[in-house]
């Protein structure tokens, strides 16, 4: 784990990856809620080749899943929503189920409320779409 004012080498690795740029120097490196990660861990369990960063040293940190080839499609941060790379061409679709744009990320992003719907039907949203941006960044 890389502690404070250390250089992440995870996050040196990711920056250099073009597609990452905008989300590596914009996206805040606070803290996540550990239901939020669980739920953003479970959604992502089966697909092959993931890999999560620890975006922080702290307790309950943020987490990016990426993939093999270091293109970061998902995100977890702060009380309430997951962040996912979703294709521009299905961009209009996951704003019409009910994400919302995760600006700080780029344009290709959108967050969904984790906590908002029954549980079975959040779940079920966030692996489907957590699947779809994985793909893509494959």
């Amino acid at each position: 784990m890389v502690t404070k004012g250390e250089i992440d080498p995870v996050l040196e690795r990711l920056r250099a990856v073009a597609a990452n740029r905008e989300f590596c120097d914009l996206v805040p490196r606070g803290q996540a809620h550990s239901d939020l990660v669980v739920e953003l861990m479970a959604a992502a369990a089966d697909l092959a080749g993931v890999r999560a960063w620890r975006m922080s040293a702290a307790s309950y940190p943020a987490v990016a899943l990426y993939t093999e080839r270091g293109v970061i499609f998902a995100h977890a941060a702060g009380m309430q929503e997951i962040a996912l790379r979703v294709p521009a061409s299905q961009l209009r679709e996951a704003l019409e189920e009910g994400a919302t744009r995760f600006a700080p990320a780029g344009p290709q992003w959108v967050a969904f409320a984790a906590f908002k719907l029954p549980i079975d039907t959040t779940r079920e949203r966030i692996r489907r779409w957590c699947r779809l941006a994985w793909a893509a960044a494959r």
